[in-house]
């Protein structure tokens, strides 16, 4: 049994895209109260900007800002994470905006005291581009799949809050991949035995990426980093927090060769499709574009669980 929460600190990483986290600072600012003696604070930490957005977050009254020079967003919210004061740590990302009622949400969903962390709602914005938009839809299908148990079994720093004790109990998040950290600390609660709880009420606005390149890249670096994961960190190995990567990457791990050439067959097989997306499907929202964005996306996702990322201290980049 924990105590109910008696402050909140939201950690805040940046790296460049000043008008992105400015634009999530307001959200934060002007989000309501949870109670009159429940405080919040913000802590921004910037992880080695170079476009000048260090030196516009320094002009803003009312947040801490901190540096973190070790690469990677994991690094920069564990430094945030240490300098906290609050009872509950809870997590967005810049190109994020937070609803009025967050905060609320959050010390509300943690007054049960046996919750040790809460997942909130996020959904896309209403994108510039038809792959924005795509993006958003699907986010919400995977969330909505992800919710439908009565404890969840991972995590998404979107939108995140973590009693603080239970954060430094598990030594915060890991920082040796850029991608899909979330997700290994969220998979770290549930095989500790810890509850998270999903909260609608806990909402955020998302703003997607609007390049299907850039939504292709990211997908498939996702998958690097997670086949990485269980590549190094036994106890995933041996659960099923990732059984896409044990089908699609420890089934052909043995044979360097097949596992090779199957990457490059669904890499070609996810560019044919983006290069079909964007010959006929750019400038409208269907049925059929959709489907062909998620088959486009889990191939690329695919193609990477082949190629397991390095960790980040040699040459895991964005």
């Amino acid at each position: 049994m924990i105590e109910a929460p008696a402050s909140l600190s939201v950690v805040l990483p940046v790296f460049n895209d000043g008008p992105a986290a400015l634009r999530c600072l307001n959200s934060l600012k002007a989000m309501d109260q949870p109670a009159a003696d429940t405080p919040v604070e913000i802590i921004v930490v910037d992880n080695g900007s170079t476009d000048g957005t260090r030196e516009q977050l320094a002009g803003i009254t009312g947040i801490l800002l901190l540096d973190e020079k070790r690469r990677g967003s994991y690094a920069a919210r564990n430094r945030g994470a240490g300098a906290a004061r609050g009872a509950v740590l809870a997590f967005t990302d810049s190109d994020c905006e937070v609803g009025p009622g967050w905060a609320r949400a959050i010390v509300d969903a943690l007054a049960d005291p046996d919750v040790h962390a809460v997942q909130g709602h996020t959904t896309g914005r209403a994108g510039r581009s038809v792959w924005s938009a795509y993006c958003g839809r699907q986010y919400a299908e995977t969330l909505q799949a992800m919710t439908e148990g009565p404890r969840l079994d991972r995590a998404d720093t979107r939108n995140l809050a973590v009693r603080r004790e239970v954060f430094e109990r598990l030594g915060g998040f890991r920082t040796e991949w850029l991608y899909a950290g979330d997700w290994e600390f969220g998979a770290r609660m549930h095989h500790e035995g810890m509850a998270i709880a999903s909260e609608p009420s806990m909402q955020v606005t998302h703003h997607d990426p609007e390049s299907l390149r850039r939504l292709l890249g990211t997908r498939r670096a996702q998958a690097s980093c997670m086949a990485s994961m269980v590549d190094r960190i036994p106890w995933l190995a041996e659960s099923g927090y990732l059984a896409p990567a044990k089908r699609w990457y420890h089934g052909a791990r043995r044979v360097p060769l097949l596992r090779r050439a199957m990457g490059g067959l669904l890499n070609a097989g996810a560019s044919a499709i983006a290069g079909w997306l964007l010959l006929a499907h750019a400038g409208r929202l269907d049925p059929v574009g959709y489907r062909l964005f998620k088959a486009a996306g889990a191939l690329a996702g695919a193609a990477g669980l082949y190629r397991p990322a390095p960790l980040l201290s040699d040459s895991c980049r964005e």
